[in-house]
């Protein structure tokens, strides 16, 4: 027993125990050590890979956006017939460096005025720690489009007053004691009653230009073309009978009261027709307003439609009853992502710009002097009466009437476009209208935008006007002025016959 005592109380041997020991502990650690390190470094390679691809998927959002945004594309980039991007992620793309970046997108909601993408980015690259694996990520963002609210002008007949009738002895009269002031486009004859005239500018800044195809009579005792101020030029086809001269003769000269001497040189240039039913579906605010109440506005807001449905099969006046005031007491605004009409009594202003459509008759009468703000173009399926009623693209210094000079139509545009004829009767006719208008500015008011007509526009009883205008007719009578338009070079969207051409792409938003 003494003998094991010894024994165990030796200590022979107990270094190689601890040496044994301590190198198992240190090969634990090494191996621990390594393999945290070959962890690390395959998370690294992996999230690398990650960075890498998700740089190389914004850069093909990048590219995307960048396809929308490049004005060559602007004819195509709401087309759904050869759309700009592929609808799905396509197989190849754009190589960066180890990895590859893809772009596509998908369009919602295409009409002429606007639309939405949303566009697609991905990345890939290879997998740093699978063999045959890739790493891949995927962003996206919304870019709107919306037609921008002028438009270059590329209808020459915009720059006239244009009368598209002809074939009767008078397809166009300028009545008693008027003068008009304004280029004039007559397709058939042109004719002068009492004291008319026609007379070049004042402003050598502007110009009047005489378009005739047919023949002009000028035969009243005081009626005159450019004797007070020359026109610019005066081309009549067909010549002229005057005072001087009763049987019709060419070219037309002083001795008429015609300056210049005419010349038969008349280009041919096509008036355009406005397609109600097309912008009745693509218009907004349009005919559909609200889709409940089809009220725009809110609920102090003005009706737009009654049924969803363009016209109310008698001659397509539009089925909104009574006539809507655009002036009522209370105000409203009416706005959508592509357009907007509001009206704000308390300064006595509209803004307006995008098409807009009304399936109906409107109205503006007896409120003062009133201005607007934008440009943009009013679609009416019936009518529109403004009576004792100053409507300016820009008020003159002390508030009274409107700026002829000032005005810059490049900017501020309002255009009406009527489809109606008050000889309808209802709500077509509004209590003074002229036979067969489409459009009256009567009893001392002012108009200063745009009109097209279906049928008549009639200037009358001492208003005053400065509009390119385009209608089946004009009458211009009882002390009514138009005035000189300025130079101008664009025009609202959704003016008729004017092609959309340009958009404004908004950056992206709404990443995803």
């Amino acid at each position: 027993m003494s003998r094991l005592r010894s024994r165990l109380a030796q200590e022979h041997g107990i270094a190689l125990v601890l040496a044994l020991g301590i190198m198992l502990v240190f090969g634990i650690a090494t191996t621990a050590a390594i393999a945290y390190s070959n962890s690390n470094s395959t998370s690294a390679s992996r999230s690398s890979a990650d960075q890498v691809a998700l740089a190389a998927a914004e850069a093909g959002l990048a590219n995307a956006a960048g396809v929308l945004q490049n004005p060559a594309n602007a004819s195509r980039v709401l087309s759904t017939a050869s759309p700009l991007l592929p609808a799905t992620e396509p197989a190849t793309g754009t190589a960066y460096e180890r990895a590859t970046a893809r772009s596509w997108g998908v369009l919602t909601g295409a009409n002429l005025l606007g639309g939405t993408w949303r566009i697609y980015g991905s990345g890939t690259m290879p997998s740093p720690t699978a063999s045959g694996a890739v790493v891949r990520r995927v962003v996206s963002a919304t870019v709107t489009v919306k037609a921008s609210d002028v438009q270059t002008l590329n209808n020459l007949a915009w720059r006239y007053v244009y009368s598209k009738n002809e074939g009767a002895v008078c397809d166009e009269t300028i009545y008693n004691n008027t003068t008009v002031r304004t280029s004039m486009y007559v397709r058939g004859n042109l004719c002068f009653e009492n004291s008319a005239a026609l007379e070049g500018p004042t402003d050598p800044s502007k110009s009047v230009d005489l378009q005739v195809r047919g023949s002009v009579d000028i035969r009243p005792p005081a009626a005159s073309i450019g004797k007070v101020n020359a026109l610019t030029s005066a081309h009549i086809r067909q010549g002229c009978m005057s005072r001087a001269n009763a049987a019709l003769h060419s070219p037309c000269t002083p001795a008429d009261d015609v300056r210049p001497a005419s010349d038969t040189t008349v280009p041919e240039l096509d008036a355009p027709n406005a397609d109600f039913a097309s912008w009745y579906a693509t218009a907004t605010p349009g005919a559909y307003g609200d889709p409940v109440t089809h009220v725009c506005g809110g609920a102090s807001g003005i009706v737009l439609d009654n049924n969803t449905v363009f016209g109310d099969g008698v001659g397509n006046a539009g089925s909104v009853t009574p006539v809507v005031d655009l002036t009522p007491t209370t105000g409203y605004d009416c706005v959508t992502p592509t357009g907007r009409l509001k009206w704000d009594p308390a300064t006595d202003r509209f803004t307006i710009s995008g098409t807009l459509y009304i399936d109906g008759s409107a109205i503006i009468t007896d409120k003062g002097v009133l201005d607007y703000d934008g440009a943009g173009t009013l679609y009416l399926s019936g009518t529109f009466f403004i009576k004792g009623t100053k409507l300016c693209g820009k008020k003159n210094t002390a508030g009274t009437g409107c700026d002829f000079a000032g005005w810059n139509p490049d900017t501020e545009m309002f255009m009406v476009v009527a489809n109606g004829n008050s000889s309808g009767g209802g709500v077509q006719n509004q209590g003074g209208m002229g036979a067969g208008d489409s459009i009256d500015v009567s009893n001392s008011s002012l108009w200063q935008g745009g009109m097209y007509a279906t049928n008549i526009i009639r200037i009358d009883t001492s208003s005053n006007v400065e509009s390119p205008m385009i209608a089946g007719s004009e009458v211009i009578r009882n002390k009514s002025d138009t005035q000189a338009l300025p130079e101008f070079d664009t025009l609202p969207v959704g003016t008729p016959g004017n092609q959309i051409t340009s958009y404004t792409i908004s950056a992206p938003t709404d990443f995803g």
